[in-house]
């Protein structure tokens, strides 16, 4: 099972890991990292198919991995969504892999998922109207590591994702986000931000005043109660420093203080969520200069 050996490959030479307080903080992108998993449908009901895909990232210069293994599991264990590897390296049939829980192999097959109406068959009424949770996992693969005898447990990066399965009328979808802004203004879609090295930014991701969600989900008693959204922010950057990894609706900026070294390039996320299953990402390429700013 591939889970199992990536625990395994985890522990090889722990004396050597980083201490905590050696760690990069939670908005630094130093390394290969995949901060979010969307679905499009976040919530969908039997017989909908759901497409998937991650936000891989990575310090500039990193190639990002494109073999990606794709899983899907009613059922899933502490270390994620069973697999045998051998079946990455022989000659299954189509219908065999997507049998063995497999639902996508970039960059060849992208990856989607069909809940079953066997999910349902047997959930009572508030299990159908609030949903039932489908683990998506994807596992980036080295370069060859689809090879024979060629994976490194020790190079492969996973990450998981939990879909929502109902029949509720009105299911949830993706928050917006309509662009960025810097110090307020908003910067034209594709354009690299140029900023004046050492100086700090309110980087901001504009958000409609009404994207929170209104909503309803039912309670132990089988009745229906009106809830809305609390949306949330997650922040990331390749350099510099972010004052804020969160923050949460209706304020959706967070202080960046760019690097100290001129012509240094780099990329910001935000990842926008919903709690509720639901989410989208924007992302920003920079630039340091030593110049006035410019956006």
């Amino acid at each position: 099972m591939i889970a199992l050996l990536l625990l395994a490959g985890c522990v090889v030479g722990g004396a050597d890991e980083p201490r905590p307080r050696d760690l990069a903080s939670s908005w630094e992108v130093d390394r290969l990292r995949v901060l979010a998993i969307r679905a499009e449908p976040p919530e969908a009901a039997p017989g909908t198919e759901v497409a998937l895909e991650a936000l891989v990232a990575g310090p500039p210069g990193l190639a990002l991995p494109s073999d990606r293994v794709w899983l899907a599991c009613a059922e899933a264990t502490p270390l994620g969504c069973p697999l045998d590897p051998e079946l990455l390296t022989g000659e299954p049939t189509p219908d065999e892999l997507v049998a063995a829980g497999l639902i996508g192999l970039e960059p060849r097959w992208a990856p989607t998922y069909t809940p079953s109406a066997e999910l349902l068959s047997d959930a009572d009424p508030r299990a159908r109207e609030n949903g039932v949770y489908v683990t998506a996992e994807v596992i980036l693969l080295p370069e060859g590591g689809l090879e024979a005898g060629a994976l490194d447990f020790n190079a492969v990066e996973v990450a998981t994702k939990r879909i929502v399965v109902s029949e509720t009328g009105a299911p949830n979808h993706n928050p917006p986000i309509r662009g960025w802004t810097v110090d307020g203004w908003p910067l034209p879609s594709g354009a690299t931000a140029l900023v004046t090295a050492g100086e700090a930014y309110e980087l901001g991701i504009d958000v409609p005043e009404d994207a929170p969600e209104a909503y309803q989900s039912m309670d132990t008693d089988g009745l229906l109660r009106d809830y809305t959204e609390a949306l949330y922010a997650t922040w990331y950057a390749t350099s510099g420093e972010l004052l804020e990894s969160w923050t949460l609706h209706p304020w959706h900026q967070a202080t960046w203080i760019a690097p100290a070294v001129e012509g240094q390039e780099g990329v910001w996320w935000a990842v926008l969520r919903d709690r509720r299953g639901g989410l989208t990402w924007i992302e920003q390429p920079f630039r340091v200069v030593s110049s006035n700013r410019t956006g």
